[in-house]
């Protein structure tokens, strides 16, 4: 069975101030974490760029599995660049990844793999996450979404098999100053 990724890549890092993918902690960009999480459990990694396109595909180009794609509407909003990401992996089974989620490690991953379902949502104490992993067929629902929809409102009208984790960092990424030095703690250990 053949497992892909997408990794959403296009935001400007308005909250941030500063591009925050590619903040280093660490000897690696905040992207290259969350990449390094799933490398080596996806067949083909799809990364959507956007508002800072050149400089990560300069970093990417050395990552064998991942193919770059520069979604033209990334102003429109994270759906864009989900769907234009999820159109181009050909996988049975697909995550759809923020790249500002540096902390989850390659257990996450394989722990959803084993789960059957459309729709597969990791949890801490009953609070949805990321990855979200979907199916052939829901990423063919997602595909005749509205470009006004966001993965939110796509889960919650398909519904999704929710995977309890005993781990935060489902839910932790990096939008503000003040998140990034919590997460640079946590990569350290």
């Amino acid at each position: 069975m053949k497992i892909g990724a997408v990794l959403v890549a296009a935001g400007c890092s308005e909250r941030m101030g500063r591009p925050k993918l590619l903040m280093e902690a660490g000897g690696k960009t905040v992207l290259e974490h969350t990449l390094s999480g799933v490398y080596d459990v996806a067949d083909e990694i799809v990364v959507v760029t956007g508002c800072y396109h050149d400089k990560m595909n300069e970093i990417l180009k050395n990552y064998r599995k991942v193919k770059v794609h520069y979604n033209p509407d990334y102003k429109k909003g994270m759906f864009s660049s989900v769907t234009r990401g999820v159109q181009s992996v050909h996988a049975h089974r697909i995550f759809i990844i923020p790249g500002d989620c540096p902390l989850i490690g390659e257990e996450i991953y394989r722990r959803l793999l084993d789960i059957e379902g459309d729709i597969i949502v990791p949890a801490y104490r009953g609070r949805g996450g990321h990855p979200v992993l979907i199916s052939e067929k829901a990423k063919k629902e997602l595909l005749k979404e509205s470009a006004d929809s966001t993965l939110k409102d796509f889960i919650k009208k398909h519904g999704a098999f929710y995977v309890e984790v005993n781990t935060d960092v489902i839910l932790k990424d990096v939008d503000t100053p003040e998140d990034f030095e919590n997460i640079k703690e946590r990569l350290k250990k």
